[in-house]
């Protein structure tokens, strides 16, 4: 025998209110990054029917302003849609991988509407870096990201000065004080654990830029 539950109206805006929060949290930034890419491809379409020409068109020139000027604003709809599912996709991207140790190292990945000569999708870029105690200046860096719009998103620069000098300076001299200056460049690496969370999230974002993330079955697939 069903159970009959009386609801108020207060009751059904919460009950509501839970759903639709509990949905928004699942979405991912995958998610807000493919409808980002869809209304910026529908903005490129509208925008080139703008552009077309008619056979008519200077007879009946103002049925031919119409006409553009409904591609023109379905374009700049869809292109301000884009904008803000870019926007949520950069939220949840720094949220969903990005990483922050009591150490100094830090990994942040972002993605960028229109980089790499393209306003038809989002790119993905990345940067860790990782400071000493006390210096003023990062003793490492790294950068991924795509060089341009038909490129892959990949490794663009490691650099670790510090750690290099250290290693050269200690084969030479191979004294306390060179041990001593490794050490402590060491320090300004990032450790086994820091690395993999940015590979990681390399991965997950490249996975995702090349076509190889799928949604099936409710979640996310890479297929390799």
């Amino acid at each position: 025998m069903k159970k009959i539950v009386r609801l108020t109206e207060g009751d059904l805006h919460n009950i509501i209110r839970e759903s639709v929060n509990n949905i928004i949290q699942e979405l991912d930034y995958k998610t807000y990054g493919n409808a980002a890419n869809k209304s910026a491809e529908r903005a490129s379409g509208y925008r080139e029917k703008s552009k077309e020409k008619k056979w008519y068109d200077s007879i009946l020139p103002s049925l031919a302003r119409k006409r553009q000027d409904k591609f023109s604003k379905l374009a700049d709809k869809e292109n301000d849609r884009s904008r803000r599912f870019a926007s949520a996709a950069n939220d949840a991207v720094r949220d969903q991988l990005g990483y922050k140790s009591k150490n100094g190292f830090e990994y942040t990945p972002e993605l960028h509407l229109g980089d790499g000569g393209s306003g038809k999708r989002l790119y993905p870029s990345s940067y860790a870096s990782k400071r000493i105690d006390g210096q003023r200046r990062d003793s490492y860096e790294n950068n991924h990201y795509v060089h341009d719009m038909d490129g892959d998103f990949e490794q663009q620069s490691d650099w670790h000065p510090d750690y290099d000098n250290a290693v050269k300076w200690n084969k030479f001299r191979g004294d306390d004080a060179s041990r001593e200056e490794l050490n402590r460049a060491k320090k300004g690496m990032p450790t086994p654990y820091e690395k993999g969370r940015m590979n990681r999230g390399n991965k997950d974002l490249s996975d995702w830029y090349s076509g190889k993330t799928k949604y099936k079955n409710g979640r996310y697939e890479t297929e390799e």
